[in-house]
């Protein structure tokens, strides 16, 4: 078992493509891999995705990979040089036709943001790392005076603060690329730029049509989605709590508090929450976080993050391994004093929740070993791990798809069974499970839960667990 229960998420990218360094990343540590489809093509992703399954394979180790669509985000275009130095009171024009652009003027994948800015706007570039205003439109190209200079480099996200671009939920690329990803098994797909909950119904039906049930995650990274969060966490199966963007979106000084609500009505909501996003930045280039990013990786593991995710750091910096190890030892200190939250009893809540409350509280006062749960759709497994228990979470599975989602939810470790139609026998094969992968030993103690025989025969897999069973070890 697992003794850290957060989660991590890493970004491959140059930095990780080999198939010795991957391995070498998901054996130290990374429970998930996240692509990113702002950046490669199909045929280098479809490479990755191979990759990480032969890895799986020979590892026996479940891996869950993350499909990061582009969605409708602006992007400065190719440039001469590798990077150029703007400079403060200096102009640059934001041309509307193709250019391999320079320090004095660059251009835009997005034909209509001419007209979507106004004179004295500002725009952001690289995450609000350089500020432009707007000084005049002509002839649809976009002249700016430099207001914070920086290093400007190829490809770098362009934002405007307070103005509806009106990008549809999908674009072109986004439907293509998320058509692949679901051709070849991603886990979950991230969709960028959410704004309403109709944004990640939209996608759910685009998933559905293509015949497949993969799960949703919403990236919190607008200053409209923040408007309608009750809306997204009743639609999306996850979340991501994309602090790049969304602290050019809003005042710097109010996301720390944005990240604790968000991850709170999460937990709520019991939907795993990722926080992300400079988490290790230093790490790029630097052997070790500096004590800020330490500070900030556990306060979004004592906030509740099911995972933290790491993005430049191993997808193109010079210590990918160090920087999971370092936020592996990082998570594992900050849970270390965490302690099962005990939560005043309700008068009347429904049967899941009574089971996974119950489980939790009789594993923690008869000092269990584990508590186990058998799912088919990670749903039990998933309310488990809400309630924050001390005790490990086992959960097994008969689909090796639900056994790789379930690497998101904090606390849980998956294993594969074969599906079996009598209660008592799947607690005698999880029983069995528990004692071939030697995670309990004679005398210790197992809190079971699973579906009654009557509802396991009823259901096609959506009733949650009913019963509870101590089990202690027998050899």
């Amino acid at each position: 078992m697992q003794k850290r229960r957060a989660k991590i998420v890493a970004t491959i990218g140059p930095a990780t493509l080999s198939e010795k360094t991957l391995s070498r990343l998901i054996s130290v540590g990374a429970d998930i891999i996240r692509l990113n489809f702002s950046h490669g093509d199909q045929k280098g992703h479809g490479e990755a995705i191979a990759r990480i399954r032969r890895i799986e394979k020979a590892m026996a180790k479940p891996v869950a990979i993350i499909q990061d669509l582009q969605g409708p985000k602006v992007r400065i275009g190719p440039l001469k040089e590798p990077s150029y130095r703007l400079k403060k009171n200096a102009t640059i024009t934001i041309l509307n036709s193709p250019c391999v652009g320079d320090a004095t003027a660059v251009s835009s994948d997005y034909p209509l943001l001419y007209q979507k800015v106004k004179p004295s706007d500002t725009i952001l570039i690289n995450d609000g790392q350089i500020v432009l205003k707007v000084l005049t439109i002509q002839q649809k190209n976009i002249s700016c005076r430099v207001l914070e200079g920086g290093i400007l480099s190829p490809h770098k996200g362009v934002n405007v603060p307070g103005r509806e671009l009106g990008f549809p939920t999908l674009t072109p690329k986004d439907r293509s690329d998320l058509a692949f990803g679901l051709k070849h098994g991603v886990d979950y797909v991230a969709l960028s730029m959410v704004r309403t909950k109709e944004d990640v119904l939209a996608v759910k039906r685009f998933i559905k049509k293509a015949g497949q049930s993969t799960p949703v995650i919403a990236k919190l990274e607008q200053a409209m989605a923040i408007e309608h969060l009750d809306g997204i966490m009743e639609s999306a199966d996850g979340v991501m709590v994309a602090r790049g963007d969304l602290g050019v979106e809003i005042p710097l000084e109010k996301v720390p508090l944005l990240q604790k609500k968000i991850i709170k009505l999460a937990n709520q909501a019991q939907i795993p929450v990722i926080t992300a996003t400079q988490m290790l930045e230093s790490m790029i280039t630097n052997t070790r976080p500096t004590r800020a990013e330490v500070s900030d990786v556990a306060n979004a593991i004592l906030d509740g993050s099911d995972a933290v995710m790491l993005s430049g750091e191993t997808a193109s910096g010079k210590h990918p391994i160090k920087s999971v190890q370092m936020m592996a030892r990082i998570i594992s200190e900050a849970e270390a004093p965490m302690a099962s939250p005990d939560r005043p009893l309700e008068k009347k809540i429904p049967l899941p929740e009574a089971v996974s409350r119950a489980a939790c509280r009789l594993a923690s006062q008869m000092d269990a070993q584990a508590i186990v749960t058998s799912t088919l759709s990670g749903g039990s497994a998933l309310r488990l791990s809400k309630y924050r228990p001390i005790i490990p979470i086992i959960a097994f599975t008969p689909n090796p798809q639900i056994k790789r989602r379930m690497l998101l939810y904090w606390g849980v470790t998956p294993l594969e069974m074969s599906l079996l139609k009598k209660s008592d026998d799947i607690f005698q094969e999880m029983a069995s499970g528990i004692q071939s992968a030697k995670l309990a030993k004679k005398g210790q103690l197992l809190v079971m839960t699973s579906q009654s025989p009557r509802n396991q025969e009823q259901s096609k897999g959506g009733s949650p667990a009913d019963l509870i069973k101590v089990h202690q070890m027998e050899s």
